[in-house]
């Protein structure tokens, strides 16, 4: 099965290549063997790996730049007395949120991460907070669900893997 997967890609298709001859545990060959940063502006190992560096934690800084100017707007003015309602009304409607936004969001640790700072600022209590954490612990199982749906070698074991997410968070919450 290997040999069929590897005839069928052809080196213009190849992104990588693996290293017959490791030396020290390193390759001595090339890391680049396509795609823009080889064929279009022709870099090698070394200035490709500090311009992807460059650019991965410029843009992490630059989304968490965003993320507390968007915090700091929802702090103040109504979206705090909106948010302030929602999460008052009931733990069950809490968990919905917090399934809703970790959905939106694609990641529970993002839920949580602004989360905290609302409870330390006081525009949360900590018992509103659980119900939001709970519902972005089921909300996060979204993604694997969302991956299921696409998966064409093993369709039945992607969803078995998703459902058993889901129905692990669901129980766990439950107990």
């Amino acid at each position: 099965m290997e040999a069929a997967a590897t005839a069928a890609a052809s080196p213009a298709e190849q992104v990588f290549e693996v290293c017959h001859k490791p030396k020290y545990g390193l390759c001595d060959a090339p890391l680049l063997t396509g795609g823009l940063m080889l064929t279009d502006w022709d870099l090698k190992d070394d200035s490709a790996g500090a311009l992807a560096t460059f650019l991965s934690i410029t843009g992490i800084c630059l989304v968490l730049y965003l993320l507390v100017q968007s915090l700091q707007v929802l702090v103040k003015g109504h979206a705090a007395l909106y948010l302030r309602k929602a999460v008052s009304l009931n733990g069950y409607l809490s968990m919905v949120i917090g399934v809703f936004v970790t959905m939106m969001v694609q990641s529970s640790s993002i839920t949580t991460s602004v989360l905290t700072p609302f409870v330390a600022v006081g525009l949360i209590t900590l018992e509103e907070m659980l119900p939001l954490t709970l519902g972005a612990n089921i909300g996060t199982t979204f993604t694997g669900i969302l991956a299921a749906t696409v998966v064409t070698s093993n369709p039945v074991e992607g969803w078995q893997v998703a459902l058993v997410h889901l129905f692990f968070n669901i129980f766990g919450i439950a107990i």
